[in-house]
């Protein structure tokens, strides 16, 4: 009885599935064949990644290498007695090997690709993919830019779909942008974001000789991404996919683009000279902070000049060190950052105008721009060295003493550099956190010169006795060069 119910069940099994594998034979699902709406608030992105896509290239870049070089040689096998070759490697042969591989924008229908400098730096070789088929080109590296991470290549041919460049300048925090590239090796990928942030200056993403302005998106970029495109809602570029913040090596949706503006400039450059002819002003800067504000009587933002390189173009402009430049050609000036990278992007010989405050005046100062590759040096107390030792107290935690001869004979300390010189910083005091330090000297305070540790004390006690805001406005020299400091005495 027992088996009679098994054979049973198997049977009821297999009538159940054979009747399911007739049902799904003919079984035919319906499928909608009309696209997604495609309008309206579900418009998507499809048709601006249409758009742009095609100008999108993949990069791979290669660098030869000096490889043991592979020959052929026959041995006996002691065992079979049978004759077998085996490659031995003799030293010798260049072979190209694989250095990096990123992404790249066609800008001109003749050829003309702007990618980043790090996607190809030292490469004998780079090969460009164009298209859904990826069509190999041989690219000729037509120039490269390290202070801003850029290069642009050159293939053969006319007729690429060039991406249409839009003015960076005129976007904004919280705009929509697209990111597209080939992040991984994965060709026409676009990720979604918008613009965090503008005018991202002082990452070090190119170093501390780099010229950098940021946008900064949360769209998502990997790497691979390098060179490729953000672009705005319009199909535009507005920008390079150039770096991420992260703490992974993936994506942490801070990601950073260069400004189309700064690209078109260097881009036209490096297809005009091969190089980036950068103007040169010839100045230190610092920003106005709100102490230097106070002790200087200013309002808004700017850069002050903290020193002026002798034989420099803003010296024979009538620059002068204490100076706080707040436009330049009509733009404002927001900080230090901001006018070196406006003054870099200034040809050289060009005649330029400045509006600055001095002594609490507004002047204006017209200025022919020079060039960086011809100056000699920006500090012109460069090279200085001196160390400390003293007495007395200009600023809590501050000890400073005369400039005697046996001082300047010791620490060799030239004769026309006059002032105080600091002896000990006491960490943590008011002098440390203004930024003085030991071995520095103070040759002015608010703007009177200094020559000896009575003068420096004599100055501040009118200033303490004064109605106004008590603020020491302090010119100190070091061997970098000079800088003004503010410190509230109150």
């Amino acid at each position: 009885m027992k088996t009679k119910n098994v054979f049973a069940s198997v049977s009821a099994a297999f009538l159940v599935v054979s009747a399911s594998s007739l049902w799904a034979e003919a079984m035919k699902l319906a499928v909608d064949e009309n696209p997604p709406v495609r309008e309206g608030s579900h418009a998507g992105y499809a048709s601006i990644v249409e758009k742009v896509m095609p100008s999108v290239v993949s990069i791979t870049s290669k660098k030869n290498v000096v490889m043991p070089k592979a020959l052929n040689r026959q041995y006996l096998d002691p065992f079979s007695g049978r004759l077998f070759q085996r490659r031995e490697m003799v030293p010798g042969e260049t072979v190209p090997q694989p250095q990096g591989s990123g992404s790249g924008v066609i800008i001109s229908t003749d050829g003309y690709i702007v990618t980043n400098n790090h996607v190809i730096a030292e490469a004998d070789e780079v090969q460009v993919a164009v298209g859904e088929d990826e069509k190999l080109y041989n690219a000729e590296i037509v120039g490269t830019d390290e202070a801003t991470d850029l290069a642009i290549l050159k293939i053969k041919g006319e007729g690429f779909p060039a991406v249409k460049i839009g003015a960076s300048h005129a976007m904004k925090s919280g705009d929509f942008v697209l990111a597209m590239g080939s992040p991984f090796n994965l060709p026409n990928t676009v990720t979604q974001g918008i613009i965090s942030a503008m005018g991202r200056t002082d990452l070090q993403i190119t170093g501390r000789a780099g010229y950098e302005d940021f946008i900064q998106t949360d769209a998502s970029i990997n790497p691979g991404n390098s060179g490729g495109a953000l672009v705005d809602n319009q199909g535009r570029m507005i920008g390079i996919n150039t770096a991420i913040f992260s703490r992974s090596g993936g994506n942490m949706g801070i990601g950073f683009a260069i400004p189309s503006d700064l690209v078109v400039n260097v881009a036209e450059q490096l297809i005009e000279f091969g190089e980036v002819q950068r103007g040169f002003l010839g100045v230190n800067l610092g920003d106005v902070t709100d102490e230097l504000a106070m002790a200087l009587g200013v309002e808004g933002d700017g850069a002050i000049v903290h020193e002026v390189v002798e034989g420099a173009p803003a010296e024979a402009a009538g620059i002068q060190g204490g100076d706080v430049i707040t436009h330049l050609n009509g733009k404002p000036v927001e900080d230090a950052a901001r006018l070196r990278l406006l003054v870099g992007s200034i040809r050289p010989d060009t005649k330029v105008t400045f509006k600055i405050l001095r002594d609490g005046e507004e002047k204006t100062i017209e200025c022919t721009i020079g060039s960086r590759e011809k100056r000699t040096k920006l500090s012109s107390r460069s090279g200085l060295k001196w160390g400390g030792a003293g007495a007395n107290e200009l600023i809590e935690g501050l000890r400073i003493s005369d400039l005697d001869r046996a001082l300047r004979a010791r620490l060799g300390i030239p004769s026309d550099i006059s002032g105080v010189f600091i002896e000990e910083v006491k960490p943590g005091s008011v002098a440390d956190q203004a930024g003085l330090r030991a071995g520095e000297i103070i040759s002015q305070i608010n703007r009177q010169s200094v020559k000896n540790a009575d003068e420096a004390l004599e100055l501040k006690s009118k200033v303490m006795k004064s109605s106004g805001k008590k603020v020491l406005l302090l010119r100190v020299l070091s061997e970098r060069g000079s800088r003004y400091i503010a410190v509230s005495i109150a």
